[in-house]
């Protein structure tokens, strides 16, 4: 399909096309602090973005019970919904890349952030329309780091794994990726600037710097 080294994309989406990723932490953050637990930004990546688990245990840990921790959750949930609903969330530069990548490559996104949330955070961004499909939280089992919602979005996609490049922006995408065994590409953001991505085929400091590094012409 294409002269280039890849036939499809699997983009991640929250911190890659979307800012999203500093709205999910500044709401656990912030629930937690009306706890009394500091959560901060070294903590959450450790947990979240590298691990992909929560840092509900430091909750725990202070002795809140299993139903308390759950009203915590509903409550982080509820207000990152209500800052999902700040308009303007896509990455600057995001749609004119996939738009340029249209027609050469093929794309979906492989996210996990729940449905609602994710057609809450590209209400705006205009980059939906260029997709074969959108996998969500919803459509698997096992998260990211576990590589099933790669594996997933490849069989859907139908090529071969070594003509598949995933994007991503955390550790814990990465781990999936490769443990599918598809190539991964990391853009890094303000929150996944201090992490080093051994395990990345490529570290990019730009949305922007995709086009030229898989060979595309300005």
């Amino acid at each position: 399909m294409s002269e280039l080294n890849y036939d499809a994309i699997l983009w991640d989406s929250d911190g890659v096309l979307v800012d999203t990723e500093r709205l999910y932490y500044e709401a656990t953050r912030d629930v937690m602090q009306e706890a009394g637990i500091v959560l901060d930004l070294a903590t959450h990546n450790e947990y979240s973005l590298k691990l992909g688990e929560g840092a509900w245990h430091l909750c725990e840990e202070q002795g809140y019970s299993e139903l308390e921790i759950q009203g915590f959750r509903e409550r982080r949930d509820r207000m990152h919904e209500l800052l999902l609903e700040r308009p303007g969330l896509g990455i600057e530069g995001a749609r004119a890349v996939v738009e340029k990548l249209s027609g050469r490559l093929r794309m979906a996104i492989v996210t996990s952030a729940k449905r609602r949330h994710f057609e809450q955070s590209h209400k705006d961004t205009g980059i939906v329309p260029y997709l074969e499909f959108v996998l969500t939280r919803e459509d698997y089992i096992n998260s990211k780091p576990n590589p099933e919602p790669y594996l997933l979005g490849l069989a859907r996609m139908g090529v071969a794994a070594e003509r598949c490049l995933v994007i991503e922006d955390t550790e814990r995408g990465v781990t999936a990726a490769k443990a599918a065994g598809l190539s991964c590409w990391v853009v890094k953001n303000a929150l996944s600037f201090h992490a080093t991505f051994a395990d990345a085929d490529a570290v990019l400091s730009s949305i922007r710097d995709i086009p030229r590094a898989l060979g595309l012409k300005e």
